[in-house]
């Protein structure tokens, strides 16, 4: 897990796949990503007879739970701070209905803010861009293909991965 407290609890937040019409072929190009990088990095190769698909496309359970915490209490004291600097403003600006009840619109805004900063931590969590990705991967292995999928934790992996599965890929996915 990571140490900082970031708005995802996972070490990977990012994910790539290349599907290849053959073992071989996705064999060969995990070897070349593994080469390519300097450290250490979380690759797997998936056919139509992988067991456990779900765990292996999403391998961090306990990551995800911390990324709910973590992406809910972040964003919705982000959400009231933005309540906050929009109620300063819209009383220096003289709005009448806030001047006139300060404590009702600071308490309204705040409240509003945070719940919509909560729910764009909802939407985190829901991660979207996971559900386009595990459906190519998915829809890849039920036409017995294989998929090389890569979890790098750095930039440069995700550079250096990227790199070499669109090079030898037949098609490539990522997430955001």
């Amino acid at each position: 897990m990571k140490r900082d407290m970031g708005l995802t609890g996972e070490r990977s937040n990012h994910k790539l796949a290349g599907i290849f019409p053959d073992a071989e072929q996705a064999e060969q190009c995990r070897k070349r990503i593994e080469a390519s990088t300097e450290t250490p990095l979380v690759i797997d190769i998936l056919n139509a007879e992988s067991g456990a698909l779900g765990r292996r496309l999403e391998p961090e359970s306990r990551g995800i739970w911390h990324t709910l915490v973590r992406s809910h209490v972040w964003l919705a004291m982000a959400g009231a701070g933005a309540g906050l600097i929009i109620f300063a403003l819209m009383v220096f600006m003289n709005v009448a209905f806030v001047v006139q009840n300060l404590l009702p619109a600071a308490a309204l805004l705040v409240f509003f803010c945070a719940v919509g900063g909560a729910m764009i931590g909802g939407l985190v969590t829901l991660r979207p861009d996971h559900s386009v990705f595990n459906a190519a991967v998915s829809s890849a292995l039920s036409e017995n293909r294989h998929v090389v999928i890569v979890h790098p934790t750095t930039s440069a992996q995700i550079e250096s991965a990227r790199a070499c599965l669109k090079q030898f890929a037949d098609q490539t996915v990522a997430t955001l």
